[in-house]
């Protein structure tokens, strides 16, 4: 990673952001607080990373907590919330059609 302060950044613009294609390019500003370029497709490619790594760490959370369900009993449950969904629809067909 390459490093620079504000003042040097604004001075050459043009070649940190040529630089920012190919690495990350950190610009120190006052107070301690920073800031870091990077390519898009690299920042899109850390966000995508980002969600996924998420979904792994719900998952564990999940197992962690006990709040895990077997492949049958899945099939099971989701054979049953179509049960109720379509007996609902068809109730509400009903009404409709009588109304």
């Amino acid at each position: 990673m390459e490093s620079t302060g504000g003042t040097e950044f604004r001075a050459n613009l043009k070649e940190w952001l040529d630089m920012a294609d190919t690495e990350v390019v950190k610009v120190n500003r006052p107070g301690g607080k920073s800031v870091v370029i990077l390519n898009a497709e690299a920042y899109e490619r850390l966000m995508l990373e980002l969600v996924e790594l998420r979904g792994v760490h719900k998952g564990l959370l999940a197992v962690a907590e006990g709040r895990v369900v077997r492949g049958a009993d899945v099939g099971n449950s989701l054979s049953t919330t179509m049960s109720k969904a379509k007996a609902a629809a068809r109730a509400k067909h009903k009404k409709v059609a009588a109304g």
